[in-house]
């Protein structure tokens, strides 16, 4: 790991400002994926109409949005 003195915030009045270096590759290891990648089956299994119907509180879950007059009861 290398530390770096950016002159940029030191001109600004913020001294002893480091940044840390770090490979690029542990870099990515270490953070979560930048977009959402939607996936039509781990949705449906979460939060579709038959898991929901399943469950006590799924059914709770489908009266509620009935009751208010959703046109869509699940999200899939």
């Amino acid at each position: 790991m290398v530390l770096v003195y950016q002159n940029r915030l030191a001109r600004q009045g913020f001294h002893r400002v480091m940044i840390f270096k770090t490979h690029y590759r542990s870099l990515r290891k270490s953070i979560m994926s930048q977009t959402y990648q939607p996936k039509k089956r781990k949705r449906a299994k979460a939060h579709g109409f038959l898991v929901r119907s399943k469950s006590k509180v799924g059914k709770n879950t489908l009266l509620r949005r009935r009751r208010k007059g959703r046109a869509k009861l699940s999200t899939v």
